[in-house]
């Protein structure tokens, strides 16, 4: 009986959290109906012989339930401190940007474009893009530029502080600047 009991406990740590909700109500009416309604729904005697299992049953379903429970709230509260975390590097280069970054960056604050097509080789656009800060709009470019856009949590923190971009310095002479 033990052996059918751990079996039965085993198959409900494989349930869905849904169907091991409708196994505790169910477990629980069972359990805690008055006696008229289980003379009405005909479960007296199988509640009287297997009261024990129906028992286990119920605590073992809205235990499992209750970690189901925890585990989606702990893997949502790490998710949301990496993604505060993530975001706070994400500013702090923002604030930290060279003054030929701010001049990269400007257009896009300021004059609201979209896109910005930089040289290929060019190691600032370069720097932004593993920054996170710029990315490729298109998988198509020209032999001599590619495309990039601002990210959107970027383009928000910039339009909020676009003292940021003060002191932007236009790239040393020979570099070739799209505006």
């Amino acid at each position: 009986m033990l052996e059918g009991v751990a079996s039965l406990l085993g198959s409900l740590r494989k349930m869905a959290p849904l169907s091991l909700m409708g196994v505790g109500i169910g477990s629980g009416v069972l359990l805690f109906a008055p006696q008229g309604l289980c003379d009405t729904l005909g479960t007296a005697e199988l509640v009287k012989q297997h009261r024990s299992i129906i028992g286990l049953i119920f605590i073992g379903s809205w235990a499992l339930l209750l970690a189901h429970l925890i585990s989606w709230g702990s893997k949502r509260v790490v998710a949301a401190r990496k993604s505060r975390r993530q975001r706070a590097i994400q500013e702090s280069q923002l604030r930290d940007l060279t003054p030929e970054e701010r001049h990269f960056l400007a257009p896009y604050a300021f004059k609201n474009q979209t896109t910005q097509r930089f040289a290929c080789d060019d190691g600032i656009a370069g720097g932004l893009e593993a920054k996170g800060i710029l990315f490729r709009s298109s998988k198509i470019f020209e032999l001599d530029s590619i495309p990039y856009n601002l990210q959107p949590w970027a383009r928000k923190y910039l339009k909020v502080h676009p003292d940021l971009l003060e002191g932007a310095e236009a790239p040393v002479i020979g570099r070739k600047t799209r505006w």
